[in-house]
């Protein structure tokens, strides 16, 4: 964290506070199926963190549902009240769901 703050002081002065003296919370995580699930995984962790500093989290995480929770965040992030798009092929739409939970088969 310190070579991290240090870098963006000097990169961009004044733009970002020092936050070499945060603390760091170590938080066990799943092992990833695919190389590419990281990104999914860190978005579930930043969601339910609980923020106390504990590194524990208000749910579990199965590496086994990759899968789904691609599934989950692409369907977060079509259908979101704040996606800007005009409108959605009919083709997507039909995966709209009422209840806001995605539609797995």
């Amino acid at each position: 964290m310190h070579r991290l703050s240090d870098a963006l002081s000097i990169a961009a002065p004044l733009k970002f506070k020092s936050f070499k003296n945060w603390r760091h919370v170590p938080v066990k995580v799943p092992v990833q199926k695919a190389t590419s699930d990281s990104a999914f995984f860190a978005m579930k962790f930043l969601e339910f963190y609980d923020g106390d500093g504990h590194g524990s989290l208000h749910t579990s995480i199965a590496a086994e549902r990759s899968k789904e929770l691609r599934a989950e965040t692409l369907y977060y992030l079509t259908f979101h009240k704040q996606n800007k798009v005009v409108a959605l092929p009919d083709e997507i739409l039909q995966y709209r769901r009422d209840d806001h939970h995605p539609f797995f088969y």
